[in-house]
């Protein structure tokens, strides 16, 4: 699996959780992609007379199996709602969450790093009972850490970074 229309043209059920950018976005983003495209042309005029023609051509393969949830503001008890609903309700294979960082409710009495860690913990915790996979992006710091706690890297099976070429075009996973 690579990326998200991977798991989509796999025939894979997915919950997206957006914390940040809308669902609709985000779906753009990956047509765009697909197709070879800058996203950014879906609002914005554009020079590429061959946009539209090449979006509708990937349209079709997209979306089958994921639905878009636009989470602003998420509390952890909600994440957990939306994680047993998609289990046990709408019997997804997995769950994407984006971004951990983002999951609001932690106690007054404890620390950001504590709190996000608790989060992650749960996160590996559901995806073993549950048994689907739970993906879930975080933001790094200046320096390149993972933002908030290093619970959220040890509480995960695999961690993976983005990374760029120079020009910033260019973009991949690295382990």
């Amino acid at each position: 699996i690579r990326n998200i229309s991977d798991w989509v043209r796999g025939d894979c059920k997915i919950l997206y959780i957006a914390c940040e950018m809308g669902g609709k976005a985000i779906h753009q983003r990956n047509v765009a992609r697909e197709a070879g495209r800058n996203s950014i042309a879906f609002t914005q005029n554009h020079a590429d007379p061959h946009f539209h023609d090449a979006i509708v051509s990937i349209i079709p393969t997209q979306g089958r199996g994921i639905e878009f949830k636009n989470e602003p503001g998420l509390t952890f008890d909600k994440l957990r709602y939306l994680i047993t609903e998609a289990s046990k309700v709408k019997k997804v294979d997995g769950v994407y969450l984006d971004y951990l960082q983002l999951i609001e409710g932690k106690d007054r009495s404890e620390t950001e790093a504590s709190f996000l860690g608790r989060v992650a913990q749960y996160l590996a915790n559901a995806a073993a009972q549950e048994d689907i996979f739970i993906v879930y992006a975080a933001q790094e710091n200046r320096e390149g850490q993972v933002r908030g706690s290093d619970g959220l890297i040890m509480a995960a099976d695999q961690a993976y970074r983005l990374e760029m070429n120079e020009d910033k075009d260019r973009a991949w996973m690295k382990q």
